[in-house]
């Protein structure tokens, strides 16, 4: 009986310990998960990037995008644009990973200037106070960054906002019959204080290579060429700097002078609705209606958030049936390779 009751004691005692164990065990690995884990809006964003991952946009099982990029991939081995996008933290989630898992894709390289780092997202924190009067010197920085750290893996630097919506392959079908050794900037162009004009901050612009190195080496290095200040208007100064070391403003425009680069929406553009500001600043006359905008169109602009894979949707999967598009070598531009108008 003694021993019977000792070994149930002892039976009843391992048993505890077990469990204690057991418990102590789901315990500490939730601690784990609870401490490892992203928070909520991380989790979100994780989850959308790996729901996207399986979903990718032009898989060859799709039989309709079989092959159809084969030119395109080429001439992004000839043209390379690095993508620069301006951002905030607050918009890491909402704006910035819907821009990189559509158009920002079809860049050579995309890099965010931001308010904070991000490696999930490719942020870079760059350093300048948040706040529209300090755009200017977010502009400066992010294009120092560039030239530091990438300028001799690109030719061209495309700077876009966060609600830009960009058609890279249209960008490098206009810009392959240019020289990035040339210093050249396009964009939508705007009057301004410089003769030539400027370019709209929200429609994106390019810089060639050679311009992004005369506007870091000749124009930010000196104080009468160029605004050394943080605070100011990013498109009224840069193309003061640009101007003043030599670089020449691109015609965008095609053959037919239609525009490239937009900053307000298509349906803007088309139903002849034209933001008042957009008229009253714009270097060219815009025009209205179903012949608003090049076929080659590059740029559109206020295209929110998720709103971007519907613009997606319709510009790389819908298509009318038994229209063939032909793509000729780069028609010749309306006026000289860097016409100033």
């Amino acid at each position: 009986m003694f021993y019977s009751r000792v070994f149930k004691r002892e039976l009843t005692s391992s048993l505890q310990v077990l469990m204690v164990m057991a418990l102590g065990s789901v315990l500490s690995s939730t601690c784990t998960f609870l401490l490892l884990s992203p928070s909520l809006p991380e989790r979100r964003f994780y989850e959308m990037k790996r729901s996207l991952a399986r979903d990718r946009l032009h898989d060859q099982h799709e039989s309709f995008h079989k092959e159809e990029s084969e030119q395109a991939d080429k001439l992004a081995e000839q043209v390379r644009i690095l993508c620069l996008v301006t951002t905030m933290e607050s918009n890491h989630e909402k704006k910035a990973a819907h821009l990189k898992n559509t158009w920002g894709r079809r860049c050579n390289k995309l890099i965010f200037m931001s308010t904070k780092d991000d490696p999930l997202l490719g942020a870079i924190d760059v350093d300048v106070p948040q706040g529209k009067k300090y755009q200017w010197g977010k502009a400066k920085a992010s294009l120092k960054y560039v030239f530091d750290h990438h300028f001799h893996a690109f030719d061209w630097v495309f700077v876009a906002q966060e609600d830009t919506y960009a058609i890279i392959e249209n960008l490098r079908y206009m810009l392959s019959v240019y020289d990035p050794e040339d210093p050249l900037f396009f964009g939508s162009r705007i009057k301004s204080k410089a003769k030539q004009g400027s370019v709209s901050r929200n429609a994106g612009y390019v810089l060639s290579k050679s311009a992004l190195r005369k506007f870091v080496k000749e124009a930010m290095t000196d104080r009468i060429k160029c605004n050394a200040d943080l605070e100011g208007s990013e498109e009224i100064e840069i193309g003061v700097c640009l101007e003043n070391v030599g670089v020449k403003a691109g015609d965008s425009r095609d053959s037919l002078g239609r525009g490239r680069f937009f900053p307000c929406k298509p349906d803007s553009l088309v139903g002849g609705k034209i933001p008042q500001a957009y008229k009253d600043s714009a270097y060219y006359s815009p025009s209205v209606g179903l012949n608003c905008c090049s076929d080659m169109a590059i740029s559109f602009y206020n295209i929110v958030g998720k709103r971007m894979y519907e613009y997606e949707y319709f510009f790389y999967h819908t298509r009318p049936y038994g229209i063939k598009h032909t793509f000729p070598v780069p028609a010749e531009m309306p006026f000289s390779a860097a016409s100033h108008g």
